[in-house]
């Protein structure tokens, strides 16, 4: 797996800005305990939270009413794409902002080197530690 240096730099300031709105009380939402870590890994802070399983979706994004604003960070693959829909489709409805444009940067520089935001966090933190960012 392999991506440009500039493209690296890109999802680098994509993160940063995930962090920014974290820190202004922003949720990240993520699909798996995986793409937690990940994003852990990463360095981003604030509230990851991973969609339920143990409820149904529309009750799991019910309960994030009252949120100011939710960042979709869902796999780029088919079924995230179809979750992500989902999701911010009825975050607007319940008057929370869905932030997507994250995502869809994101899924556009890794094009099909990875598929989900798990394999992001592996491809970002090897280009790390090989001193390829900045």
């Amino acid at each position: 797996m392999s991506i440009s240096d500039d493209a690296v730099e890109e999802i680098e300031g994509i993160f940063a800005q995930i962090n920014e709105l974290t820190s202004a009380g922003a949720v990240v939402l993520v699909e798996g305990d995986d793409d937690v870590r990940g994003l852990k890994k990463l360095g981003v802070r604030g509230n990851i939270m991973k969609i339920s399983g143990g409820k149904s979706l529309l009750n799991f994004v019910e309960g994030l009413c009252g949120v100011g604003e939710v960042i979709v960070l869902t796999d780029f693959d088919r079924a995230g794409e179809r979750l992500a829909r989902f999701c911010s489709k009825h975050l607007k409805s319940l008057g929370v902002v869905p932030v997507t444009e994250p995502r869809r940067r994101l899924k556009e520089l890794v094009h099909k080197e990875v598929s989900d935001i798990e394999g992001l966090s592996k491809l970002l933190l090897k280009h790390r530690e090989s001193g390829l960012t900045l």
